[in-house]
Protein backbone atom coordinates (compact mmCIF):
# COMPACT_ATOMS: atom_id res chain seq x y z
CA UNK A 1 0.00 0.00 0.00
CA UNK A 2 1.40 3.05 -1.13
CA UNK A 3 2.21 5.48 1.73
CA UNK A 4 0.12 9.05 2.48
CA UNK A 5 1.81 11.86 0.47
CA UNK A 6 1.53 15.22 2.30
CA UNK A 7 0.53 18.11 0.13
CA UNK A 8 1.17 22.06 1.86
CA UNK A 9 -1.16 24.01 0.01
CA UNK A 10 -0.16 27.46 -0.14
CA UNK A 11 -2.62 30.34 -0.94
CA UNK A 12 -1.93 34.15 -1.29
CA UNK A 13 -4.85 36.31 0.06
CA UNK A 14 -5.62 39.83 -1.30
CA UNK A 15 -9.22 41.19 -0.76
CA UNK A 16 -10.61 37.69 -1.25
CA UNK A 17 -11.28 36.28 1.88
CA UNK A 18 -14.83 36.07 2.07
CA UNK A 19 -14.66 33.86 -1.58
CA UNK A 20 -11.95 31.98 -0.03
CA UNK A 21 -13.58 31.40 3.06
CA UNK A 22 -16.89 29.73 1.30
CA UNK A 23 -14.61 27.54 -0.44
CA UNK A 24 -11.85 26.10 2.34
CA UNK A 25 -14.02 23.12 3.02
CA UNK A 26 -14.33 22.30 -0.85
CA UNK A 27 -10.42 22.91 -1.32
CA UNK A 28 -10.23 20.79 2.35
CA UNK A 29 -12.61 17.55 1.07
CA UNK A 30 -11.19 17.45 -3.03
CA UNK A 31 -8.14 15.19 -2.03
CA UNK A 32 -8.66 11.44 -1.58
CA UNK A 33 -8.25 9.08 1.31
CA UNK A 34 -4.41 8.69 0.27
CA UNK A 35 -3.67 12.13 0.40
CA UNK A 36 -2.86 14.05 3.36
CA UNK A 37 -3.19 18.23 3.07
CA UNK A 38 -2.44 20.95 4.89
CA UNK A 39 -3.66 24.67 4.08
CA UNK A 40 -1.08 27.88 4.55
CA UNK A 41 -3.14 30.77 3.78
CA UNK A 42 -0.55 33.75 4.05
CA UNK A 43 -3.20 36.99 3.87
CA UNK A 44 -1.09 39.59 2.02
CA UNK A 45 -2.25 42.98 3.93
CA UNK A 46 -5.92 42.71 2.59
CA UNK A 47 -7.27 46.07 2.89
CA UNK A 48 -10.98 44.52 3.85
CA UNK A 49 -12.01 42.57 6.53
CA UNK A 50 -10.47 39.26 4.98
CA UNK A 51 -8.21 37.84 7.90
CA UNK A 52 -11.37 38.71 10.26
CA UNK A 53 -13.25 36.63 7.94
CA UNK A 54 -10.77 33.81 7.35
CA UNK A 55 -9.70 33.41 11.11
CA UNK A 56 -14.00 33.06 12.21
CA UNK A 57 -14.19 30.62 9.37
CA UNK A 58 -10.97 28.59 10.88
CA UNK A 59 -12.29 28.66 14.16
CA UNK A 60 -16.26 28.05 13.72
CA UNK A 61 -15.22 25.15 12.01
CA UNK A 62 -12.94 23.82 13.61
CA UNK A 63 -10.06 23.45 10.90
CA UNK A 64 -7.15 24.96 12.60
CA UNK A 65 -5.15 22.00 12.63
CA UNK A 66 -5.26 21.19 8.99
CA UNK A 67 -5.21 25.32 8.24
CA UNK A 68 -2.60 27.75 9.21
CA UNK A 69 -3.47 31.19 8.46
CA UNK A 70 -0.10 33.89 8.35
CA UNK A 71 -0.37 37.65 8.35
CA UNK A 72 2.39 38.47 6.10
CA UNK A 73 4.31 41.94 7.41
CA UNK A 74 3.66 44.09 4.34
CA UNK A 75 1.95 43.32 0.72
CA UNK A 76 5.14 42.34 -1.04
CA UNK A 77 3.15 40.78 -3.99
CA UNK A 78 2.31 37.18 -5.33
CA UNK A 79 6.18 35.90 -4.98
CA UNK A 80 6.40 37.72 -1.89
CA UNK A 81 3.24 36.18 -0.45
CA UNK A 82 4.20 32.85 -1.50
CA UNK A 83 7.66 32.35 -0.25
CA UNK A 84 6.17 33.34 3.21
CA UNK A 85 3.93 30.66 2.78
CA UNK A 86 6.60 28.10 1.86
CA UNK A 87 8.73 29.01 4.45
CA UNK A 88 6.12 28.79 6.92
CA UNK A 89 5.72 25.03 5.58
CA UNK A 90 8.69 23.54 5.65
CA UNK A 91 9.09 25.16 9.12
CA UNK A 92 5.76 23.90 10.75
CA UNK A 93 6.66 20.17 11.45
CA UNK A 94 4.73 18.85 8.36
CA UNK A 95 6.54 16.64 6.57
CA UNK A 96 5.54 17.84 3.20
CA UNK A 97 6.11 15.81 -0.25
CA UNK A 98 4.39 18.60 -2.65
CA UNK A 99 3.61 21.97 -2.69
CA UNK A 100 0.44 22.84 -4.20
CA UNK A 101 0.22 26.72 -4.84
CA UNK A 102 -3.34 27.71 -5.57
CA UNK A 103 -5.04 31.31 -6.12
CA UNK A 104 -7.34 32.60 -3.44
CA UNK A 105 -10.25 32.82 -6.08
CA UNK A 106 -9.69 29.39 -7.33
CA UNK A 107 -10.90 25.97 -6.06
CA UNK A 108 -9.96 22.45 -6.67
CA UNK A 109 -13.15 20.04 -7.87
CA UNK A 110 -12.84 16.38 -6.85
CA UNK A 111 -9.59 14.34 -6.80
CA UNK A 112 -7.48 17.56 -8.63
CA UNK A 113 -5.10 16.81 -6.21
CA UNK A 114 -4.26 12.83 -6.58
CA UNK A 115 -4.20 13.59 -9.92
CA UNK A 116 -1.28 15.78 -10.19
CA UNK A 117 0.30 13.54 -7.32
CA UNK A 118 0.15 10.45 -9.39
CA UNK A 119 1.21 12.14 -12.55
CA UNK A 120 4.13 13.86 -10.64
CA UNK A 121 5.16 10.68 -9.91
CA UNK A 122 4.89 9.01 -13.35
CA UNK A 123 7.50 11.60 -13.94
CA UNK A 124 9.88 10.35 -10.74
CA UNK A 125 8.69 13.79 -9.43
CA UNK A 126 10.96 15.75 -11.34
CA UNK A 127 8.40 18.13 -13.19
CA UNK A 128 6.03 21.01 -12.14
CA UNK A 129 2.40 20.16 -12.83
CA UNK A 130 -0.14 23.05 -14.01
CA UNK A 131 -3.93 22.30 -13.24
CA UNK A 132 -7.16 22.96 -15.92
CA UNK A 133 -8.74 26.17 -15.12
CA UNK A 134 -12.88 26.11 -15.65
CA UNK A 135 -14.92 28.80 -15.27
CA UNK A 136 -18.04 28.97 -12.79
CA UNK A 137 -19.76 26.94 -15.71
CA UNK A 138 -17.11 24.06 -16.00
CA UNK A 139 -16.06 24.68 -18.92
CA UNK A 140 -12.37 24.57 -19.01
CA UNK A 141 -10.46 27.68 -20.09
CA UNK A 142 -6.54 28.08 -21.48
CA UNK A 143 -4.50 27.17 -18.96
CA UNK A 144 -0.92 26.07 -20.44
CA UNK A 145 1.36 28.42 -22.53
CA UNK A 146 4.16 29.03 -24.68
CA UNK A 147 7.05 31.60 -23.59
CA UNK A 148 6.65 34.79 -24.78
CA UNK A 149 8.46 36.27 -27.67
CA UNK A 150 9.02 38.68 -30.50
CA UNK A 151 6.80 37.11 -32.38
CA UNK A 152 4.51 36.80 -29.75
CA UNK A 153 4.44 40.22 -28.73
CA UNK A 154 4.04 41.66 -32.13
CA UNK A 155 0.39 39.43 -32.49
CA UNK A 156 -0.15 40.41 -29.01
CA UNK A 157 -0.03 44.04 -30.16
CA UNK A 158 -1.76 43.67 -33.33
CA UNK A 159 -4.46 41.10 -32.62
CA UNK A 160 -5.07 40.19 -36.39
CA UNK A 161 -5.98 36.48 -36.84
CA UNK A 162 -4.28 36.29 -39.96
CA UNK A 163 -0.90 37.04 -38.29
CA UNK A 164 -1.86 34.00 -35.24
CA UNK A 165 -2.42 31.86 -38.44
CA UNK A 166 0.79 32.55 -40.10
CA UNK A 167 2.98 32.05 -36.64
CA UNK A 168 0.71 29.30 -34.97
CA UNK A 169 4.17 28.28 -32.74
CA UNK A 170 4.38 31.90 -31.44
CA UNK A 171 1.16 32.01 -30.42
CA UNK A 172 1.83 32.23 -26.64
CA UNK A 173 -1.67 29.80 -25.12
CA UNK A 174 -1.64 26.86 -26.37
CA UNK A 175 -4.46 24.94 -27.25
CA UNK A 176 -7.06 22.39 -25.15
CA UNK A 177 -5.93 19.04 -24.63
CA UNK A 178 -7.45 15.80 -23.06
CA UNK A 179 -4.45 14.24 -22.20
CA UNK A 180 -1.48 15.21 -20.24
CA UNK A 181 1.20 17.49 -22.37
CA UNK A 182 4.19 19.29 -22.31
CA UNK A 183 4.54 22.76 -22.32
CA UNK A 184 6.89 26.30 -21.14
CA UNK A 185 4.62 27.37 -18.26
CA UNK A 186 1.27 26.98 -16.77
CA UNK A 187 -1.35 29.31 -15.35
CA UNK A 188 0.10 30.74 -11.30
CA UNK A 189 -3.68 29.94 -10.50
CA UNK A 190 -2.60 26.33 -8.91
CA UNK A 191 0.43 24.39 -9.75
CA UNK A 192 2.03 21.73 -8.02
CA UNK A 193 6.06 20.57 -7.33
CA UNK A 194 7.40 18.06 -5.26
CA UNK A 195 10.08 19.18 -2.24
CA UNK A 196 13.02 17.87 -4.88
CA UNK A 197 11.35 20.18 -7.37
CA UNK A 198 11.71 22.78 -4.87
CA UNK A 199 15.10 21.84 -3.65
CA UNK A 200 15.96 22.19 -7.17
CA UNK A 201 14.55 25.74 -8.02
CA UNK A 202 14.12 27.52 -4.93
CA UNK A 203 11.90 30.22 -3.93
CA UNK A 204 10.27 32.41 -6.31
CA UNK A 205 11.84 35.96 -7.36
CA UNK A 206 10.17 38.47 -4.48
CA UNK A 207 11.38 41.54 -7.35
CA UNK A 208 8.40 40.91 -9.44
CA UNK A 209 5.21 42.31 -7.01
CA UNK A 210 2.15 40.45 -9.81
CA UNK A 211 2.78 39.02 -12.92
CA UNK A 212 5.39 37.20 -15.23
CA UNK A 213 6.51 35.95 -11.51
CA UNK A 214 5.06 32.06 -12.71
CA UNK A 215 6.85 32.82 -16.39
CA UNK A 216 9.99 33.29 -14.58
CA UNK A 217 9.80 30.49 -11.99
CA UNK A 218 9.07 28.01 -14.88
CA UNK A 219 11.69 29.40 -17.01
CA UNK A 220 14.06 28.34 -14.21
CA UNK A 221 13.07 25.37 -13.76
CA UNK A 222 12.44 24.00 -17.42
CA UNK A 223 16.73 25.38 -17.48
CA UNK A 224 17.29 23.03 -14.93
CA UNK A 225 15.55 20.30 -16.44
CA UNK A 226 12.33 20.08 -15.28
CA UNK A 227 9.09 18.95 -17.08
CA UNK A 228 6.76 21.54 -17.14
CA UNK A 229 2.93 19.41 -18.02
CA UNK A 230 -0.54 20.58 -18.06
CA UNK A 231 -2.78 18.30 -16.53
CA UNK A 232 -5.99 18.11 -17.87
CA UNK A 233 -7.86 15.63 -15.60
CA UNK A 234 -6.44 18.22 -12.73
CA UNK A 235 -9.38 20.53 -12.63
CA UNK A 236 -10.02 23.54 -10.37
CA UNK A 237 -12.61 26.23 -10.87
CA UNK A 238 -10.80 30.13 -10.80
CA UNK A 239 -13.16 33.05 -10.77
CA UNK A 240 -10.57 35.38 -12.12
CA UNK A 241 -9.75 38.79 -11.27
CA UNK A 242 -10.85 38.95 -7.64
CA UNK A 243 -8.04 40.68 -6.28
CA UNK A 244 -6.81 42.75 -9.58
CA UNK A 245 -9.61 42.96 -11.90
CA UNK A 246 -7.23 41.73 -14.66
CA UNK A 247 -8.16 39.03 -16.52
CA UNK A 248 -5.59 37.49 -19.05
CA UNK A 249 -3.72 40.81 -18.61
CA UNK A 250 -6.15 43.21 -19.66
CA UNK A 251 -8.58 45.51 -17.58
CA UNK A 252 -11.85 47.22 -18.24
CA UNK A 253 -11.98 50.72 -17.84
CA UNK A 254 -9.34 51.90 -16.69
CA UNK A 255 -5.21 51.65 -17.46
CA UNK A 256 -3.20 48.44 -16.86
CA UNK A 257 -1.07 49.25 -13.53
CA UNK A 258 1.93 50.03 -13.78
CA UNK A 259 3.47 46.98 -11.42
CA UNK A 260 2.12 44.97 -14.60
CA UNK A 261 4.24 46.55 -16.95
CA UNK A 262 7.43 46.27 -14.30
CA UNK A 263 7.26 43.45 -13.97
CA UNK A 264 7.35 42.54 -18.11
CA UNK A 265 10.08 44.96 -18.12
CA UNK A 266 12.14 42.37 -14.90
CA UNK A 267 11.24 39.52 -17.23
CA UNK A 268 12.36 40.10 -20.35
CA UNK A 269 15.49 41.85 -19.15
CA UNK A 270 16.58 39.27 -16.61
CA UNK A 271 15.66 36.04 -18.84
CA UNK A 272 17.09 37.36 -22.17
CA UNK A 273 19.43 40.34 -23.65
CA UNK A 274 18.64 44.22 -23.44
CA UNK A 275 18.57 43.77 -27.34
CA UNK A 276 15.98 41.53 -27.19
CA UNK A 277 14.20 43.02 -24.41
CA UNK A 278 14.04 46.32 -26.82
CA UNK A 279 12.87 44.15 -29.84
CA UNK A 280 10.02 43.07 -27.68
CA UNK A 281 9.06 46.12 -26.82
CA UNK A 282 9.33 47.38 -30.36
CA UNK A 283 7.15 44.59 -31.90
CA UNK A 284 4.38 45.20 -29.52
CA UNK A 285 4.31 48.93 -29.90
CA UNK A 286 4.58 48.21 -33.75
CA UNK A 287 1.34 45.93 -33.24
CA UNK A 288 -0.81 47.91 -31.69
CA UNK A 289 -0.07 51.08 -33.85
CA UNK A 290 -0.95 48.99 -36.98
CA UNK A 291 -3.80 48.04 -34.35
CA UNK A 292 -4.89 51.47 -34.01
CA UNK A 293 -4.41 52.67 -37.08
CA UNK A 294 -7.21 49.83 -38.67
CA UNK A 295 -9.76 50.84 -35.49
CA UNK A 296 -9.85 54.28 -37.11
CA UNK A 297 -11.99 52.65 -39.85
CA UNK A 298 -13.01 49.49 -38.07
CA UNK A 299 -14.97 51.00 -34.68
CA UNK A 300 -15.33 47.67 -32.99
CA UNK A 301 -11.18 46.91 -33.64
CA UNK A 302 -10.86 49.93 -31.12
CA UNK A 303 -8.33 48.08 -27.94
CA UNK A 304 -10.23 48.00 -24.71
CA UNK A 305 -7.53 46.15 -22.69
CA UNK A 306 -5.75 49.56 -20.93
CA UNK A 307 -2.84 49.31 -22.31
CA UNK A 308 -1.28 52.38 -24.24
CA UNK A 309 1.46 52.87 -26.46
CA UNK A 310 2.80 55.59 -23.85
CA UNK A 311 2.20 53.51 -20.79
CA UNK A 312 4.44 50.58 -22.25
CA UNK A 313 7.57 52.75 -23.89
CA UNK A 314 7.43 54.46 -20.41
CA UNK A 315 6.87 51.73 -17.90
CA UNK A 316 7.29 48.26 -19.94
CA UNK A 317 10.40 49.59 -22.40
CA UNK A 318 12.39 52.12 -19.74
CA UNK A 319 11.31 50.43 -16.88
CA UNK A 320 10.05 53.34 -14.91
CA UNK A 321 8.51 52.93 -11.26
CA UNK A 322 6.20 55.42 -11.43
CA UNK A 323 5.54 58.86 -12.61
Amino acid sequence: MDAVKKVAVIIVNYNAGELLSGNLRRIIDSAGEGIQLHVFIVDNQSTDNSFDVLTHKIDTARLSSIVTLIQAEKNGGFAYGNNVGMKAALDSGFELDYFYLLNPDAYTLPNAIDQLVQESKRNGDNCLLGSTLHNEALEARTSAFRFPSIISEFQRGVHLGIVDRLFPKSVVSMPLNTSTFECDWVSGAGFFFSRAVFNQIGFMDEAYFLYYEEVDYMRHAKNLGVKILSVPTSKIVHIAGVSTQIVGSKTENKPMPVYWYNSWHRFYFKNFSSLYATCCAIAWIKGRVINNLLSVVIKHRKPKDGHSINRFFKYGLLGKSND
